[in-house]
């Protein structure tokens, strides 16, 4: 790796033990973190990763304590960061770490592959100053696991043109399924088209249908229920342009430049 490899700068603002005894910069309330949040990405931070606390600095597992940081984060950086929302605790059921996930839905969430034992031992004392074991046992992992796979708590997949120019326009996207996930969800490959000229392509993971949680069908110019990407919100009307047309093919056929095809069509009439 070098200076001019790519890189994610994470940062845990908060950490889940110490507190301003050992280290008087740790942030307690929303505001602090938002502060906090912003002297990270000015630093070239990318991700935050969150351990909530209450206003007193004591650990929280609460979804409002969850919610009010990183409504702080967002109003000090906006889309600046990726936030990560940190799962491993001791003592705090498996359903409580899930039900922060389910109500706000975290760009990425912590999964601890594994246990081990956590102490801090004191050589002025010659003690353990405390020690336990941060349990992670399999049937907690595959659960979290499987709830941050239904909510979609995961990298998301992008394909992206180049800047495209103004005119008249043909854009595609091809899906070959290869195969079918532990899930029942579909693996494939997708191609990225602008005309008949190939411009992102690579692995993707379909959702299995129906997912969205309030129902939706094929919409074209907007999206009518739950967005299937981060990046927009729900509706997210088309603009700076008109939709003359959409082709929707479920056969086996290779993907063809529709605007050619029927200009060829018509040639041939």
């Amino acid at each position: 790796m070098s200076l001019e490899d790519p890189a994610v700068i994470t940062c845990a603002i908060s950490g889940a033990i110490a507190g301003r005894e050992q280290c008087a910069a740790i942030p307690y309330t929303p505001a602090e973190y938002g502060a906090e949040a912003r002297r990270i990405v000015d630093e070239g931070g990318v991700m935050i990763h969150i351990h909530a606390r209450r206003p007193d600095g004591t650990p929280s597992f609460e979804i409002e304590d969850f919610r009010a940081i990183t409504g702080a984060i967002k109003a000090e950086v906006g889309d600046a960061v990726i936030i990560n929302y940190s799962t491993g605790a001791i003592g705090i059921p498996i359903a409580k770490r899930i039900a922060y996930l389910e109500a706000l839905r975290p760009d990425v969430a912590a999964l601890n592959m594994g246990s081990l034992n956590y102490a801090k031992y004191s050589k002025g004392r010659k003690q353990f100053v405390f020690n336990t074991v941060f349990v992670n046992p399999f049937d907690e992992i595959i659960e979290l696991l499987t709830a941050m796979n239904d909510l979609g708590i995961k990298p998301e997949q992008t394909f992206v043109s180049p800047e495209l120019q103004p005119g008249q326009l043909t854009l595609g996207v091809e899906f070959v399924r290869e195969g079918a996930g532990d899930h029942g969800e579909s693996l494939g490959t997708a191609k990225l088209y602008v005309g008949d000229q190939v411009v992102a392509e690579g692995p993707m993971r379909a959702q299995i249908g129906p997912f969205t949680l309030c129902g939706d069908g094929l919409c074209v110019g907007f999206d009518s229920a739950d967005p299937v990407s981060r990046d927009y919100p729900p509706g997210f009307a088309f603009t700076g342009g008109t939709i003359l047309g959409v082709g929707v093919d479920v056969s086996e056929e290779q993907y063809l430049d529709l605007e050619k095809e029927a200009a060829a069509a018509f040639a041939r009439d």
